[in-house]
């Protein structure tokens, strides 16, 4: 049996979330200012759990 956490180390991140491309002024073109862009940073922890089974030999 296996346990275990792995850390991953990421960068900051840039991007839109689902609805947030909206036309404020009805252009027809999203103006920078119009884009609700987020940060947040990549890093995470990933919790690893394994099981191994070895078979017998049919020799």
């Amino acid at each position: 049996m296996h346990l275990g956490v792995q850390y991953l180390l990421g960068q900051e991140a840039e991007y839109l979330a689902e609805g947030d491309l909206t036309d404020e002024n009805e252009n027809g073109q999203l103006d920078r200012s119009e884009l609700d862009v987020r940060r947040s940073r990549t890093t995470f922890l990933q919790p690893q759990f394994g099981v191994t089974f070895r078979l017998a030999d049919t020799d």
